[in-house]
């Protein structure tokens, strides 16, 4: 701010006192300010410049009187004789010329703007003021005439030439008669149609009936005596020569045909000849008739014989799936009705035998795909047809509780008939209701002890897929609840001690289910809801289980062989099925000495203490004491797997000698099935190597002994199918894989770091590194200069959006403001004449009074 002036005295000036001293002191105002006549004779230059100093010194006055202008930023640190950029500013005059630049610019695109229209002159030369109007005339034209030699009309096919006609037969179109030659002479229908001929009609019904030169017609208009001839007579005349024409053309129509028939019979005497061969020594004029083989005759023979054949009769149209639903229901509730009148020993057959159409309440029902089921096969004619959806599984057996398995199924089928979705809104539930029945219901039926049979199962298990896909959600969740609570009940009988008697998981059952939960839902999805939980739950059993007896051993194959399906499509690698059939095929069938000190099989998972002691009992001994044939009647390949090992109350099965061959001939079939789902794999020699090793050992031991022939052949097989697929592979220059080598990581010093050759002129970064030359240094200051332009960039973005609204807003006021004052004086001329028509009302009734 500018020190305020003092009078010699020591006082205080005021503003005004101030400005005029100023304004004299700069010669504005007072004697020097005076412009004398010798002064105004002068050049006017000097005057300019004299205005430009005035100018000047008036700004610097102003800044000088009005201090507030001026910004003065604080600094930090005070370095003299430095000079900072922005150490002071006068905003008020810069925001003044933001806005005179804006209205410039910006406020001139907002008048414009929602405005279409003007003109924009573009022909040549309209602005350029150096050529004539001659020449401006004579250039466009020549333009105009270049354009259109360069771009013709695509539509245009004439090539710009006036002179051209349509021609038809070297005739010119214009002057031919559209209706000349056309073919509308009399036509064969118009001979017995009785229309009188063309000539006839131009002559005497458009010819006025007036006479015509020789010639044209044949007759004349005149008898012979010169007198006119009468209507009639002329009406007869024309009738005869009609009658004649007609005769004529019917004569030239028969010669026509009489010579068609003429030359047909030539053509055939013709054609016989060329057909027969040596009758033209030299100089053939047509080529021989190909010669006809054995399949074209045999084809020509075919299309003869179909032009016999009958036409197919229109079929009915298919029924939907609503509609042979809905029948199969009305059939089933006939048949109950029926079988009711039986029961109550009324005669059914003659009140409703006509609409039964053959088919009575005891001999059977329609199945589902329109087959006849007889209820003789179930062996109970007096079975229901009709039963209530069961709600849950204590429904269910009170309803099939006194009936057989076969007919249990049957039920089933009807049930699924009966509540069939596309029926009622509601059956959806039902069949939901029906599906966790069924679940159950297989569940207990694979308990049972001696099994249950294989179709039974397998009829239970049809209805239960299908019944799934009416609502996957619901089977989705019940199938999940149901794998959570089978990998509860595994895990809680894995941890409880051994010695208690009981069954343990999984069960039968659990594996039943396992296994249809595998083929109901997809399972080559990377992650499914049902069949990953299935996946784990069934791995983590194989991994920590131990094989103590052979119904642990059966439970391993068995989840090996479901787990097979599993990732049959996807062919997902599942560690804990490798070493669950090493393990087994280790203490089943190696013999060898390459073993470890803890008594375990080079390349396999290693075992638990437990399980090591278990092993031995499963060993097949070749050269033993017990001999592979001793069981006499049997064969290598009868020996199965039973499902009455998972069923039996007993767990103790022995492990004889069939037991152990079955466990063994289970064990091979799953490894050659998991050989071919990964033969593609690139760590397929490793993962199959200690199976190729105790195969090839134990091989060596049954080479030459003739009482484990079969087994000896069944594992050769296996072990050639695994050498060939081996074989493909590159084992030479494969290595193990290895942890990754490191360099050793120092430990972390806490004594500072000094740096001897540290300097205040550098500039360091937070590592405490020069990087003022690096390139690092040089991305730093453009990012700082990136954001820097940045912030600037949406400060003047929103500088002028608020100009722009503040522009918007006066302009509407303005609009606001217009139409206010039209307001204002409309409503002034209304209530003027308000005012007068009052007046006038009231004078009115005072002159009548």
């Amino acid at each position: 701010m500018g020190a305020i002036k003092q009078n010699p005295k020591g006082k205080k000036l005021s503003a005004l006192k101030k400005l005029k001293s100023s304004l004299s002191t700069a010669g504005i105002i007072g004697q020097k300010a005076t412009v004398t006549k010798k002064d105004k004779k002068k050049s006017t230059d000097r005057s300019t410049e004299m205005q430009k100093k005035l100018a000047s010194k008036l700004r610097e006055i102003q800044n000088e009187m009005n201090p507030f202008e001026i910004q003065v930023n604080n600094k930090k640190d005070q370095v003299l004789g430095r000079k900072v950029r922005g150490e002071s500013g006068r905003p008020a005059i810069s925001r003044q010329q933001g806005i005179e630049k804006r209205e410039k610019t910006l406020l001139v695109e907002l008048d414009r703007s929602n405005k279409v229209g003007g003109i924009k002159d573009r022909r040549f030369g309209e602005n350029n003021p150096s050529i004539s109007y001659e020449e401006k005339m004579l250039t466009r034209f020549t333009k105009e005439r270049q354009k259109q030699i360069n771009k013709p009309n695509l539509y245009d096919l004439s090539d710009g030439s006036d002179n051209e006609t349509l021609t038809h037969f070297g005739q010119n179109l214009a002057d031919v008669d559209d209706y000349d030659n056309l073919g509308l002479d009399i036509s064969d229908d118009d001979e017995t149609s009785g229309a009188i001929d063309k000539r006839t009609v131009s002559n005497d019904h458009f010819g006025g009936f007036e006479s015509v030169s020789k010639g044209s017609s044949g007759y004349s208009m005149e008898k012979g005596d010169g007198t006119k001839k009468t209507r009639a007579e002329i009406m007869q005349e024309v009738i005869a020569k009609s009658k004649m024409y007609r005769y004529e053309r019917q004569q030239a129509r028969e010669d026509d045909s009489l010579a068609r028939e003429e030359l047909d019979e030539e053509f055939n005497e013709i054609q016989s000849i060329l057909a027969s061969e040596g009758n033209f020594s030299s100089g053939k004029v047509f080529a021989d008739k190909p010669q006809r083989n054995s399949t074209d005759e045999l084809y020509d023979t075919t299309v003869r014989e179909l032009i016999f054949d009958k036409r197919a009769k229109p079929m009915d149209r298919l029924k939907t799936e609503e509609e042979i639903a809905a029948e199969q229901k009305h059939t089933l509730e006939k048949a109950e009705r029926h079988r009711i009148r039986r029961m109550k020993g009324i005669d059914s057959e003659n009140i409703e035998s006509k609409e039964d159409n053959g088919i009575s309440g005891g001999k059977g029902v329609v199945g589902k795909k329109g087959s006849f089921v007889s209820s003789k096969k179930v062996g109970d004619d007096e079975l229901p047809y009709t039963f209530d959806a069961p709600e849950d599984y204590n429904q269910w057996v009170e309803l099939v509780d006194s009936y057989t398995l076969e007919q249990q199924l049957l039920i089933a089928d009807r049930l699924r008939v009966l509540y069939h979705p596309s029926l009622s809104p509601q059956n959806k539930s039902r069949c939901e209701n029906m599906f966790e029945v069924f679940m159950e219901h297989i569940a207990v039926l694979s308990e049972q002890d001696p099994p249950v049979p294989q179709k039974i199962i397998d009829g239970f298990a049809k209805h239960i897929s299908d019944l799934a896909s009416i609502s996957p959600v619901a089977a989705g969740n019940f199938s999940r609840d149901l794998v959570v609570d089978f990998q509860s009940r595994m895990v809680k009988d894995m941890n409880q001690q051994s010695g208690t008697f009981r069954k343990y998981a999984p069960l039968a059952s659990d594996l039943v289910r396992m296994r249809l939960l595998i083929s109901i839902f997809s399972s080559s999805d990377k992650y499914h809801p049902v069949i990953t939980p299935v996946i784990l739950a069934l791995s983590q059993y194989l991994s920590l289980s131990l094989i103590s007896n052979g119904v642990d051993a059966s439970k391993h194959v068995i989840i090996c062989g479901i787990l097979h399906e599993a990732v049959r499509l996807s062919r997902r690698y599942i560690p804990e099925v490798m070493n669950s059939l090493q393990l087994l095929m280790y203490s089943l069938l190696y013999v060898g000495d390459d073993k470890m000190g803890n008594g375990q099989f080079v390349g396999m998972f290693p075992l638990s203490n437990g399980q090591q002691k278990q092993t031995s009992k499963f060993r097949i001994l070749v050269n033993g004491t017990e001999s592979i044939s001793d069981e006499s009647g049997k064969s290598y390949t009868d020996y199965k797997m039973k499902w009455g090992w998972l069923t039996n109350e007993d767990e103790a099965i022995e492990l004889v000698l069939g037991t152990k061959l079955a466990l063994a001939r289970s064990v091979l079939v799953l490894v050659e099935k998991y050989a071919q789902l990964y033969f593609a794999e690139t760590s397929f020699p490793e993962t199959f190597d200690p199976f190729i090793r105790m195969l090839g050992a134990f091989v060596d031991q049954c080479r030459g002994n003739k009482a484990s022939c079969d087994i000896y052949k069944h594992a050769l097989q296996v072990l050639d199918a695994l050498n060939a697929i081996k074989s493909n592979f590159v084992v030479t220059k494969r290595k193990a894989l290895e942890l990754q080598k490191h360099k050793p990581v120092a430990i972390r010093q806490v004594a500072p770091k000094f740096d001897a050759a540290y300097s205040l002129d550098k500039h360091y970064d937070k590592f405490g590194k020069n990087n003022r030359e690096n390139s690092v240094s040089e991305v730093e200051k453009l990012t700082k200069m990136h954001k820097k332009e940045t912030r600037g960039a949406i400060r003047e973005l929103r500088k002028d959006a608020m100009f722009l609204s503040q522009a918007k807003l006066t302009k509407q006021k303005e609009k606001d403001e217009i139409y206010k004052n039209k307001m204002k004086a409309a409503w002034s001329i209304l209530e003027t004449d308000q005012g007068e028509f009052k007046k006038e009302d009231r004078m009115n009734k005072k002159f009548k009074r």
